[in-house]
């Protein structure tokens, strides 16, 4: 979905998918020191959601390292589009995959 079929902000629509970030620690043992790598990754998962359309994000995966000099520095590997879905006014807005989204009349 381009962001010209992207529905007009304030439509009511329902969502089958959602993303949840997650983080996956791994270490491995570098010459004489232990190297820590975690990737922080969006993971879609079903969800039922009805709401009114707020507006997209762009969203990336990567990777993150420790430095010792720069601290953790983060590494995207892949940029994808995601939308913002309101559920009412006192919670917090979810983003969705582009393509689980249906307009409603």
């Amino acid at each position: 979905m381009s962001k010209a079929e992207l529905p007009k902000f304030g439509s009511s629509v329902e969502a089958s998918a959602l993303y949840k970030r997650i983080h996956r620690v791994t270490e491995k043992q570098g010459s004489g020191y232990l190297i820590k790598t975690s990737r922080k990754i969006w993971e879609r998962k079903p969800a039922k959601i009805s709401g009114i359309y707020i507006g997209y994000r762009t969203l990336c995966d990567g990777k993150r390292e420790w430095e010792d000099e720069a601290g953790y520095i983060f590494f995207p590997e892949l940029y994808f589009p995601a939308a913002l879905i309101a559920e009412g006014p006192r919670k917090r807005p979810v983003l969705v995959p582009v393509d689980s989204i249906r307009v409603l009349e």
